[in-house]
């Protein structure tokens, strides 16, 4: 076998060697479990702001008569929002209030 071969098969082995190694330290790291973990870091960053301003139904006083007759009338089951007509929509998002009693925007509205 001639020399010059002899050393580019033994670069190529060395170079192959240095990838696996790299590769098996680099496995290595990645799979690693971390140690221990400061919950109460992790609590801090994930605590929700007390000044929270939650959406809820609007609620009004209304007489007795007119509870009891509340719901008097026919009603549609709509499966999406589209089959709302503006109108409609308009009426349902401003019986809505913020904790604070200010009007949220429809985007903190939400329906299921």
């Amino acid at each position: 076998m001639p020399t010059s071969r002899k050393k580019a098969l033994i670069l190529i082995a060395i170079l192959v060697g240095t990838f696996l190694v790299g590769g098996g330290l680099w496995y290595e790291r990645s799979s690693r479990i971390p140690g221990e973990i400061n919950l109460s870091d992790v609590t801090d960053r994930l605590a929700v702001p007390e000044e929270v301003d939650s959406v809820h139904p609007r609620t009004e006083v209304v007489p007795d008569r007119d509870r009891r007759r509340l719901l008097d009338g026919s009603f549609y089951t709509i499966d999406r929002m589209q089959g709302i007509s503006e109108n409609c929509k308009d009426i349902s998002y401003s019986s809505f209030e913020n904790d604070s009693g200010k009007t949220p925007r429809e985007a903190q509205i939400r329906f299921c």
